[in-house]
């Protein structure tokens, strides 16, 4: 079996094209196809991991490491670079996660040091039983300037670092 790469998708204050969104949804067909039923408990406790990609053609990458409450909230915090320039953030965000592993991501606070703040989404599907998240940025909310487009492409995951208790 070839090796896997596990990635964070990023949370940055932009909005990726739509045809990414398609990339993430077979994962949940696939692990729908598995019998695996998930619901916003199967993520629960500590996860890390990093995204990459390219925001309006400039490098992007990003380690986060993120708690997930089993309850439908995360927190975390991010170190993000883009275009060679540095930035920190802490973040907190809603999720949902569907019977079929697929889910979202809504941030409600996602604190900057440099880069803007702003509300995003993300598309979320869940693997191996929880103890992976794959994520995809789809959508900002008024990101000043900014229109989003095809030139904004940011994907990445999460596994789980800690044994969460019934996991």
């Amino acid at each position: 079996m070839p090796p896997t790469r596990t990635v964070l998708l990023c949370m940055v204050p932009l909005a990726a094209s739509s045809f990414v969104l398609h990339l993430a949804r077979p994962d949940a067909a696939h692990a729908s196809a598995s019998a695996t039923t998930c619901g916003p408990g199967t993520v629960v406790g500590a996860y890390g991991g990093h995204a990459e990609g390219l925001i309006a053609r400039a490098p992007f990458a990003m380690l986060a490491s993120a708690v997930f409450d089993g309850h439908g909230r995360v927190t975390g915090r991010t170190t993000e670079i883009m275009d060679g320039i540095n930035d920190t953030s802490t973040f907190s965000a809603d999720y949902t996660l569907d019977p079929d592993c697929g889910g979202t991501v809504h941030f409600t606070d996602h604190d900057h040091r440099v880069f803007f703040n702003n509300p995003h989404d993300l598309a979320m599907v869940v693997v191996d039983g929880g103890h992976r998240v794959r994520f995809v940025l789809t959508g900002t909310r008024a990101a000043p300037g900014f229109s989003g487009g095809p030139e904004v492409v940011v994907s990445g995951g999460l596994e789980r670092v800690d044994a969460a208790p019934g996991h």
